[in-house]
């Protein structure tokens, strides 16, 4: 976005999760989760899909790109986190039961979002403020997608708590999942 001139645009957005993270230290409080829809498990069919190809839904909130979520939100609180890769979930035909259940996602692309800088500073309130668990990325065996894993690590080594941090790398050859550098394979 900001190539195409919305730089400005995630100024102010990161302006505001400054002062989203001010208010909830200075008023010793958590931020609601505003505008976060929590979902339903089962997503229905349409009359073009046979019964057998309906399948749950394991994504229990929106919005999950990770430039529209509230990072500070309560539903992150004390939760294991999946940040993924815009493409991740389209080669892998089973990624809500391999990788959500149970889970909080966000999802990024750190190729198309040129704003770095954002994306670490929302990781690190998420550590830092919300309290998560683990974060766990989930990207593409490819050289845009090391970008987003490199994200994840600036924004932890940024947070003053310590977290874990685990990569999962799905090659679109094999169309499997395998560790990264030494990452502890899910």
């Amino acid at each position: 976005m900001s190539e195409s001139g919305d730089s400005e645009l995630h100024k102010e957005y990161g302006n505001f999760l400054k002062l989203m993270q001010e208010e909830a230290t200075r008023s010793g409080r958590s931020i609601p989760a505003g505008n976060l829809l929590f979902l339903g498990k089962t997503v229905s069919g349409s009359a073009n899909f046979p019964q057998e190809n309906k399948q749950q839904s394991e994504l229990a909130h929106w919005p999950i790109q990770l430039h529209l979520v509230n990072p500070v939100a309560d539903i992150f609180a004390g939760k294991d986190v999946i940040l993924a890769a815009d493409c991740v979930a389209y080669m892998l035909a089973d990624f809500h039961n391999m990788f959500l259940k149970g889970k909080k996602l966000v999802i990024a692309c750190s190729r198309l979002d040129r704003d770095a800088e954002l994306y670490t500073e929302e990781l690190r309130l998420m550590v830092d403020e919300a309290r998560i668990n683990t974060l766990t990325a989930v990207i593409m065996e490819s050289p845009c997608c090391n970008g987003l894993l490199r994200i994840a690590q600036e924004a932890l080594q940024k947070a003053a708590r310590k977290v874990p941090l685990k990569a999962i790398v799905s090659s679109a050859l094999r169309a499997k999942c395998v560790p990264k550098n030494g990452f502890e394979l899910t």
